[in-house]
Order: structure tokens, then sequence, then C-alpha cells
């Protein structure tokens, strides 16, 4: 599925696609026999921040325990595969792996989140009473993703627009609809 982002690579802006796969999406058969494969070569499987719920995939560390390897859960939560596991740790990922890293004398990257504002804009139709458009401002990340420095958005109308009514958008998508008049 399209991400509405582009690749912010440069010169390349490709359209970006979605690799998660959605509740109701069946996994790719090739990459679950793959899956299933280094799950039962696997001497260690490490499940990181999952409720192991959603099958087939909550299954696969067990082929790891099946083939006489571990498996280790890190996870706030309880999960149905808990007594199988070797370790289990209630923690937050990120700090359980900034730990592991430091202690294997490993540095990595903070990841900075970079944000964009895009603005843009889509005429409709005319009619007799004027023509319609939609005015959206959002993140480079998608309509629904927040922008942390931007509350909401607010429209003064002048010139030809000067007969539409101010607008205000407070909640996502931040999104401004009105018909500009015939004059």
């Amino acid at each position: 599925k399209r991400t509405g982002r582009a690749c912010t690579a440069s010169g390349c802006h490709g359209r970006l696609r979605d690799q998660v796969l959605d509740w109701e999406d069946a996994l790719p058969p090739d990459e679950l026999a793959a899956a299933q494969r280094h799950c039962s070569e696997t001497r260690l499987s490490l499940c990181l921040g999952t409720s192991l719920l959603i099958t087939p995939s909550c299954n696969l560390p067990l082929l790891t325990v099946k083939a006489g390897g571990k498996l280790a859960i890190v996870n706030l939560q309880s999960t149905p595969k808990d007594k199988k596991a070797e370790l289990v740790i209630r923690a937050k990922v990120d700090e359980v792996m900034w730990r592991v890293t430091s202690l294997l004398l490993l540095t990595v990257p903070r990841y900075v989140r970079t944000s964009r504002l895009m603005i843009s804009h889509r005429l409709g139709n005319s009619t007799a009473k004027g023509t319609s458009f939609v005015l959206a401002v959002q993140s480079s990340h998608g309509p629904k993703c927040v922008v942390p420095w931007v509350q909401g958005v607010e429209v003064d109308f002048v010139g030809q627009g000067a007969g539409c009514k101010a607008a205000q958008a407070n909640k996502l998508p931040l999104q401004v609809r009105r018909t500009v008049p015939i004059n």
C-alpha cells in the first residue's frame, strides 16, 4: 500500500510503500516458509514488543524451542508464549536494547524523525454558488500523522475568496472546505 510519502534521498522522490501487514492480510507464502525454516534452524528467537497473539506469526518462535533452541521475550505485558521462554523481561524494548548494545560496546545512532509540513489544495466543481475547494495541511508522513509543532490551522480569505467565512481545523486530518462565491 502506498504511504502518501515520498523518498527523502537526494534526487529520488519515489513514492513509498508500506511494508507492514494489516490484521486481515495473510502473510506472503514465500516469506512465511523462509521464516519457518529460519526459526527451526536458529538457536535463539528474540521476540521484542509483541503480544504473540496473531497466528501464524506467534507460533514461529515455538519452532526454535521445538528444535532445541531458546526463546527470549521482551514485552510490557504477558504473552501466551511466556511459559515456553527461557527469559521474559517486562520492560520497554528500547530501554532493554539500549542496555544490551551498551554491554556489547555497540553504538546505535539515535533515530531522529524529520517532519515536513505539506500544504495542498484541490479545486472541486463549479456551481452557481461558486467553486468548491479543499485546503489540506499535513505531515510528510501522511494526513493522519501528527506534526508536533502544529496544533491547528486557521484560514482567512482575501481577494476573490473574501466572501468566504474564516475557517479553523483543529483535528486530524487538518482540512478546510469552502466554496468561493462567483462575483
